[in-house]
């Protein structure tokens, strides 16, 4: 003691002011990324940008400068995925009150993020571009294709199950992979999740009978009461939620 009661950066970013002209707004969302991309370089365990992005929510932006911030919002997206869920809201919210949306570079960042994460098994950066690219309602590029079909996380494959059944992913899309889950035994597996749910949803067949799930009394009960773990209508906006973004950690936006 004494000690300082957060890190200086966040001071920094929160004191830089965003004013509501078009070129004073400009200028400032402009220092604002500058500042804090090159206190990320000097913090790289810190969630820098993740409470620049946060810090953002409450701006009202001049519709020249909506491009403008989309393009910085999306470099800071690449250099830290974890701002992706966040990221997401504004441009929705955006779409959503007529702002507009920069399609080919938004659709670019989120299919080189599936391509880049899914096959490494990066579950939260990829699942988070997929469900962007089916909110924003932009296509799934070839390579993410690709990356999509050797995914093994599970809330991937639901995801790209579900758009499959929307679909919004062309034949040929190979899923022979995933349908080797179709068994009793992967039931009690890792990937149960794809197991159950993608038979529960009618997005896989049973490798091996017609139905394995009715073969085993636990998971048919399961079914037989309704259960799912997976909700299809949540593919659409975020919404505020209110809470204050703290060091990067809130959660800003809710479904």
């Amino acid at each position: 003691m004494p000690i300082p009661h957060e890190f200086p950066w966040v001071t920094e970013i929160r004191s830089l002011p965003l004013r509501n002209s078009q070129m004073s707004q400009a200028r400032d969302v402009l220092r604002v990324f500058d500042t804090a991309f090159e206190h990320a370089r000097l913090n790289p365990d810190e969630h820098v940008l993740r409470y620049t992005v946060g810090r953002l929510k409450n701006v009202r932006w001049d519709p020249a400068n909506w491009p403008f911030f989309q393009h910085l919002l999306l470099q800071a997206v690449v250099a830290e995925p974890a701002t992706l869920a966040t990221a997401l809201g504004y441009l929705l919210q955006g779409r959503e009150e007529g702002l507009g949306l920069e399609n080919d570079l938004v659709s670019e960042v989120l299919n080189g993020l599936i391509s880049q994460h899914a096959a490494l098994g990066h579950g939260s950066e990829a699942v988070w571009s997929l469900w962007g690219l089916l909110s924003l309602e932009l296509p799934i590029e070839p390579n993410a294709l690709r990356a999509l079909e050797q995914t093994t996380d599970c809330t991937v494959v639901l995801t790209t199950l579900h758009a499959r059944s929307l679909g919004l992913i062309p034949n040929p899309f190979d899923t022979t992979m995933w349908e080797g889950l179709m068994t009793v035994d992967e039931l009690y597996g890792s990937n149960w999740l794809v197991s159950y749910e993608a038979r529960v949803k009618g997005w896989l067949p049973s490798l091996r009978g017609p139905d394995h799930i009715a073969t085993d009394p636990n998971f048919n009960w399961l079914r037989n009461l309704g259960v799912s773990f997976y909700d299809t209508s949540r593919i659409g906006p975020l919404k505020l939620t209110g809470v204050a973004p703290s060091i990067g950690v809130a959660p800003i936006f809710s479904l």
